[in-house]
């Protein structure tokens, strides 16, 4: 929600390789403040690719260590994983290019240098050597029916992150990562027809800077910026998780959740949560799910007045709720509460008075426990730990 244009901008770009068995084009790059749901948007743009036929690989940079193994890598595995291979020559031929890039469809000890892995082998690795692993990759799941490769690299601001404020410089071995990537992507990128291929990367706004200060040509590095969301989507992120559950927000309090939101989805899911926990444990009453009882009355006439038209309670209920602006769930109950015969005796009226509000708490609980776990799977991507 609130990322359609964005989301289309990729989407367009991956209809090409889906079409034409093309490369995507050069590196693209998704920035944006921290909160602000890049990597929702990534992970929302690699579950369509994946029902679309890609072979998705997924990998997070960490702070000034070399990532590009542990790409290749992903690769690897993710190949060894599905059916895209369609001979055992062809597997073979990947098999040895994983080798040779230290990475593994097969043990790399039993092929590498004795010493083992390390800046050395950084040396060795030649961007014709990335290039044609990752386009045998590619055209591998493109010749078994597949629609191309997909490697989304989240967090890619943070190898190249300078040691501190003071200190500008670089590890050098994360630099060469993505010298040798950005290279092997460009060189691709200018024979497009070939690599049924898209590289898609997450980070900070200075991502672009840092991947110019690696390689000039970067500069031509496709950038989709985030923006803060607006008021309206704000709104709509705060309110609709609570719609099915019949519940609404008091007007000051949806303006000051929005406000402290600051249009920053991380930031709005936390003043959401916040809020029903406190709103469900009674100390604020800044969620209202009471109707008076002549909006109560209004509903129910309307509903009775239009029965004959309905095969049931239930039906005219779902298709008379909307334009009352409650949950078709609660207009039922209405209804069926003001049918249900009276009771003889006092004893017997205090009595169903406090079932009835018994089973309202009990409703009310699960509601709001319903409603935080609605709230908290629509927000996962942002705030699982893994993916920062």
């Amino acid at each position: 929600m609130g990322r359609r244009a964005e989301r289309a901008k990729l989407r367009e770009r991956l209809a090409r390789v889906i079409a034409y068995g093309e490369m995507m084009g050069p590196l693209t790059v998704v920035t944006g403040p921290r909160g602000l749901g890049k990597t929702s948007l990534l992970r929302d743009v690699a579950d369509q690719a994946a029902s679309d036929g890609f072979v998705v690989c997924w990998t997070v940079g960490l702070k000034r260590k070399p990532f590009l193994d542990e790409l290749l890598g992903q690769v690897a595995r993710a190949m060894a994983r599905t059916d895209s291979v369609p001979t055992p020559a062809s597997r073979r031929h990947l098999e040895e290019l994983a080798v040779q890039l230290n990475v593994g469809l097969v043990k790399v000890e039993a092929r590498a240098n004795p010493s083992g892995p390390g800046p050395a082998a950084l040396d060795r690795r030649s961007v014709g050597q990335v290039e044609e692993f990752l386009g045998e990759a590619a055209r591998l799941i493109r010749a078994g029916g597949g629609a191309g490769l997909l490697v989304m690299i989240d967090e890619l601001h943070a190898p190249l992150e300078p040691a501190s404020d003071r200190d500008s410089s670089q590890d050098q071995e994360a630099v060469n990562d993505a010298a040798v990537l950005l290279n092997a992507v460009q060189d691709m990128a200018a024979e497009k027809e070939r690599f049924p291929l898209g590289v898609v990367g997450a980070g900070l706004p200075q991502t672009k800077t840092l991947l110019t200060r690696v390689a000039t040509f970067a500069e031509r590095t496709r950038e989709i910026a985030l923006p803060k969301l607006d008021g309206a989507t704000s709104r709509a992120l705060l309110t609709e998780p609570a719609g099915p559950f019949g519940v609404a927000w008091s007007g000051d309090a949806l303006n000051w959740a929005i406000r402290q939101g600051d249009g920053y989805p991380q930031s709005l899911q936390i003043e959401l949560v916040g809020v029903w926990c406190r709103s469900c444990s009674g100390r604020i009453g800044v969620m209202s799910k009471r109707y008076p009882p002549e909006f109560k009355d209004r509903a129910v006439k309307m509903v009775l007045s239009h029965l004959d038209e309905y095969p049931s309670v239930y039906a005219a209920a779902r298709a008379i709720a909307p334009s009352l602006g409650c949950s078709w769930e609660s207009v039922r109950r209405w209804v069926v509460a003001d049918r249900a015969p009276a009771r003889d005796g006092a004893g017997e009226v205090e009595e169903a008075r406090r079932v009835r509000e018994l089973e309202r708490e009990v409703r009310d609980l699960r509601e709001a426990n319903e409603i935080l776990k609605a709230a908290s799977i629509f927000f996962a991507g942002e705030l699982d730990p893994r993916r920062r």
